[in-house]
């Protein structure tokens, strides 16, 4: 990231640019914990398995294995939003 827009669309540089890799908490808590998936980690699985219990499934992580059963992407959906630090409250 190199620059600011301002509100008049003029662009200010930044007193230090950087470099986004997209790596965020939720990404850098998958590796330390050694999952595959965000959704896998102890930030996603009390929130997915509170959602499963109020709509009467359960959530079961199907990442990488065959499945027609789309109950996890259903859930994993509902929980995405919910757990970004700007969402707001529900």
């Amino acid at each position: 990231m190199e620059f600011e827009r301002q509100e008049n669309s003029v662009l200010k540089p930044l007193h230090k640019p950087s470099i986004d890799t997209g790596m965020g908490l939720g990404r850098i808590v998958a590796v330390l914990q050694g999952k595959l998936s965000n959704y896998d980690t102890d930030l996603f699985t009390p929130l997915l398995e509170a959602i499963g219990k109020r709509a009467g499934v359960s959530y079961q992580p199907l990442l990488g294995h065959d499945s027609n059963d789309t109950t996890d992407v259903s859930l994993r959906v509902i929980a995405a939003p919910s757990s970004r630090h700007d969402a707001p409250d529900r």
